[in-house]
């Protein structure tokens, strides 16, 4: 089963976690340059990379439906839903602002307007496509 990673903005007050990130990402970059390289300098890396953080590398806008395959969980619980809810009717269910909360151990660490202003700013049928971007890109880059 593979597991999705990515830091959150609120997980800056953990050093030691981000320093673990940061030397996963100089070993990655380092053998993905020296691949390119090629010849006596080629060191393969065998790791699955998400087609989220390949399209970034490549200068890709980070799209939603990546992440039916990249993150199950996200897909399923968020995206499917506000994809398959009207967001416009009265029994719609729970209402969906632009903004994400981040929750660690169960316990609500913080809230991330997607937008300026986002946690007051309700989305309707017509903004669908574009919470699930903008949700989706927050939590790539975090």
């Amino acid at each position: 089963m593979a597991s999705y990673l990515h830091t959150q903005s609120c997980m800056s007050n953990n050093v030691g976690i981000l320093k673990y990130y940061e030397l996963a990402g100089k070993l990655v970059g380092k053998c993905l340059y020296e691949s390119a390289l090629g010849g006596p300098y080629r060191q393969l890396v065998r790791a699955r990379l998400t087609r989220s953080f390949l399209a970034q590398i490549i200068g890709l806008r980070v799209h939603y439906k990546y992440f039916e395959q990249d993150d199950p969980e996200l897909y399923l619980t968020k995206i499917k839903y506000v994809l398959e809810t009207d967001l416009d009717a009265n029994d719609a269910g729970p209402e969906i602002f632009f903004c994400d909360d981040v929750y660690e151990n169960g316990r609500l660490v913080c809230t991330h307007d997607l937008i300026p202003n986002g946690s007051n700013i309700r989305s309707h049928i017509a903004e669908t496509s574009a919470w699930c971007t903008l949700t989706t890109s927050w939590s790539v880059v975090g």
